[in-house]
């Protein structure tokens, strides 16, 4: 069965064996901007997302996410920085660490970004921009991709 303890275990020893090696120490909205004409119809927009990874410490990361989107046809401009510190500990492998810091922080991130892009364009006389649920492997396979 799924979902259960198991006899003899309590809650506190299934969160202990279950800790992420990877924390979030803080999160929040680094920069944003959002600039419209009196007329916003637009159905497509240039949008870019790019991440930066700064490590701080030997287990502490600063890592931004940021994401433009822009109709120069209809003149809308938006931009949502999200900033993130982690820490990341016990984990010595560098390539398992690269990958928990490159994957897990934008999945974590991304939802902040997704979020604050919905409030900021929620406005009279305009539809709001939702984003879709991404796949995270793939973004970041795309975001790798255009830093090459």
């Amino acid at each position: 069965m799924t979902g259960m303890l198991h006899k003899g275990e309590n809650m506190e020893d299934i969160m202990d064996k279950s800790k992420s090696a990877l924390l979030m120490k803080k999160v929040f909205i680094h920069d944003m901007y959002f600039k419209r004409k009196e007329e916003v119809a637009f159905e497509k927009a240039n949008t870019t997302i790019k991440r930066s990874i700064k490590r701080l410490e030997d287990d502490s990361y600063e890592v931004f996410l940021t994401m433009k989107i822009e109709d120069n046809q209809n003149g809308m401009e938006l931009g949502v920085t999200v900033c993130g510190i982690f820490e990341l500990k016990d984990e010595e492998d560098a390539s398992i660490r690269k990958a928990v810091i490159s994957k897990n922080t934008l999945s974590i991130l991304f939802p902040y970004l997704r979020s604050q892009v919905t409030l900021l364009t929620a406005q009279p006389d305009m539809k709001p921009i939702v984003l879709p649920a991404v796949n995270i492997n793939s973004l970041l396979e795309h975001m790798d991709g255009e830093e090459k």
